[in-house]
This record gives C-alpha cells, structure tokens and sequence, in this order.
C-alpha cells in the first residue's frame, strides 16, 4: 500500500492508513487498453475492420477496467451513490453498455472501416 500522509492531516486523521496506489492502476488499465485496441486492430485486418468496433471495445475495456478499480478507490463523502455502488461505477454501467452496442452493431453491419474515397 501507499501512504498519503498530507491527505489524511486535511482529514485530521492521527494515523495514516496504506492505501492501494489506484493511481498507478489507472495508468496501466490506460497501457492495457492501448494494447488490447492495437491487438484488436491488427486481428481485423486493419483498415477491413468493421467500421466502429474499436470504438466498441475502448468504452467496453476502458469502463469495465474503471469499473474495477473503484473498487479499492476510497469513498467519496456526500456522494451519491445506491448500495455497494459508488458514482464513478454508476456512470461506467451506461459507457459499457454503449460499448457493447457498438461492438455488436458494428459486427453485424460488416462495413470496412477504410478511408472512403469522394468521387470526382
């Protein structure tokens, strides 16, 4: 764990809890996505790819990984929130579900997503 000392002195706490470094985790979700889209781009064959399916799978990995991390994250005071859920995790939900949309639309419309060139 990580310690933030200045943060829990605002909060008035006397000892300073470990914490996990969520930080550090954001940024290797962020490196995990990069690759995942770059692994995906290369799969579909690049530029024949479906038009939208890496649009699909960024909102379903990047918000699914933040979906997770949330979990370890501190909660925040005074926000709203249902049970067992905070805000963060409630606005990821419609973001993965949007991503899931995409994905299945562009898998099923098959359009290559290529450069369209005007005629003329």
């Amino acid at each position: 764990g990580v310690r933030f000392p200045r943060f829990d002195a605002y909060l008035g706490q006397a000892e300073v809890p470990l914490r996990h470094p969520t930080q550090l985790y954001e940024a290797a979700l962020g490196a995990a996505v990069l690759a995942l889209l770059l692994l995906c781009d290369r799969a579909w064959g690049r530029e024949r790819r479906p038009r939208g399916a890496l649009t699909g799978v960024l909102l379903i990995a990047l918000f699914s990984g933040r979906f997770v991390i949330e979990l370890w994250k501190e909660p925040e005071p005074n926000a709203f929130a249902l049970p067992g859920l905070n805000m963060a995790q409630l606005l990821s939900v419609p973001c993965i579900a949007v991503g899931m949309f995409a994905l299945w639309h562009s898998l099923r419309q098959r359009h290559p997503a290529g450069w369209v060139v005007g005629s003329g």
